[in-house]
């Protein structure tokens, strides 16, 4: 069972590409996930990016997901530039990592 309660850490991609809000945002999706079903949480939580218009406002696009058990959930925030980007947050037990998925 993954409880994602390890020290959490992220890779140089992650400190250089994303923001240190956009970060706290994923961090807080992973924690959120926890509350609500704390026995079904996925070592591995992907987190795809991508900018969305609605309604003639650019918005960040964030689909967060995991395999086993299947979870999907779509997420659409504000920030100042939306990215294209994937990202996954892994939890090995004793560290909690997030990293882009090309350095996976």
């Amino acid at each position: 069972m993954y409880k994602f309660s390890g020290k959490r850490y992220m890779t140089r991609g992650i400190h250089q590409e994303i923001d240190i809000l956009l970060q706290m945002y994923l961090w807080n999706l992973v924690d959120g996930l926890l509350r609500l079903q704390p026995n079904s949480v996925d070592y591995l939580q992907i987190f795809e990016l991508h900018p969305e218009e609605k309604n003639g406002i650019l918005l960040q696009e964030i689909v967060h997901r995991q395999e086993v058990p299947s979870y999907n959930k779509i997420h659409q925030i504000f920030i100042p530039q939306p990215i294209q980007q994937k990202i996954y947050i892994i939890d090995d037990i004793e560290n909690v990592t997030m990293l882009l998925a090309e350095e996976y």
